[in-house]
């Protein structure tokens, strides 16, 4: 390592500059982002984001977070859209672009192309007196930051800022479109917060449905408590009511304190006011009820207090 380089220096510098970046934020005038996020939000079509060099990697930041969100986006490398990939551009869309310059060849070119079309278009950048700004049908300008390198010339600052907006926009849009966690979860099935957010009534489905009624035997409760591999069953009652559950340790509790099992039904040993789970709660919500009452099952009902099916501890310590 050279000397007289202090690394724990250049990392608070770093830091520095990039908070600087974002508090400059706070200053900026909003109006044009509020357009910009009405603009995405009464689209018709989909929303394209085109940037070059960083600034590609921020407007497919953007994409993913748009598209995972709620609001369907592509994105479009301005080096490649004129060789072909402009084709993805309908005249319902709106399309984004991001350049901290505004006037770079490919920005330049791939903007004239889609004003042609009588396209909206929005242009996120740094430079108030550049071709985006000056030609797209909104621009959020960006105030000028210090970017984090001593030279001042590598985008890191400015890249903070630009990542910062499209968050804005994002989250705004979310908000507007309603998409709440369980819609995140669909989009999200195998991931780990879309695992989080699954509905447990989705988990329990795969399980059996273990059930029995007020009088059925011992022997019948046992059955299917073994069948079913789920540790419990189910007690139902008249119209379906549920009254109650059975658990193997209900079992193994009775035949401690019991010789004589000739005659015991289901409702003898059965625990009523089982704890239960609405069937759209997610599966988060489920673990923290089974861990608060040191349970390993939970009853799925719908609104209408049916039962669904059951969850059992293990099928969310699978997923």
């Amino acid at each position: 390592m050279k000397k007289n380089i202090v690394i724990p220096e250049i990392i608070n510098s770093v830091i520095i500059a990039e908070k600087t970046a974002i508090n400059k934020l706070f200053e900026m005038d909003k109006s044009e982002i509020v357009k910009a996020i009405s603009m995405i939000y009464e689209t018709k079509g989909k929303v394209i984001v085109s940037g070059i060099g960083k600034s590609a990697f921020v407007a497919q930041k953007f994409v993913a977070t748009l598209n995972s969100t709620g609001t369907s986006a592509v994105f479009l490398h301005a080096a490649d859209a004129m060789h072909g990939d402009v084709g993805i551009i309908n005249e319902e869309d709106v399309v984004v672009f991001i350049s901290k310059s505004g006037g770079s060849k490919e920005i330049v070119d791939l903007l004239t192309y889609v004003k042609s079309r009588s396209i909206h278009t929005i242009g996120i950048c740094n430079n108030t007196g550049s071709y985006l700004a000056q030609k797209s049908t909104l621009c959020i300008c960006i105030p000028n930051v210090i970017e984090a390198d001593k030279e001042n010339i590598i985008p890191t600052s400015s890249i903070v800022s630009h990542l910062a907006i499209c968050d804005c926009i994002s989250i705004a849009l979310q908000e507007m479109n309603s998409f709440t966690s369980e819609d995140f979860g669909k989009l999200h099935p195998r991931g780990t917060l879309g695992k989080q957010l699954a509905t447990v009534k989705s988990i329990a489905a795969q399980n059996a449905k273990p059930r029995v009624g007020l009088n059925d035997p011992l022997q019948k409760v046992i059955y299917t408590i073994s069948s079913n591999k789920l540790g419990a069953c189910c007690v139902i009652g008249k119209n379906d009511k549920i009254e109650g559950v059975i658990t193997d340790g209900d079992i193994r509790r009775m035949l401690e304190k019991n010789t004589v099992i000739s005659g015991v039904v289901a409702s003898d040993i059965m625990t009523i006011n089982p704890k239960s789970i609405l069937g759209d709660t997610v599966s988060k919500d489920a673990l923290n009820i089974m861990g608060e009452h040191n349970i390993n099952q939970l009853l799925v009902i719908d609104y209408d207090n049916k039962y669904l099916g059951m969850l059992h501890i293990q099928d969310l310590i699978n997923e």
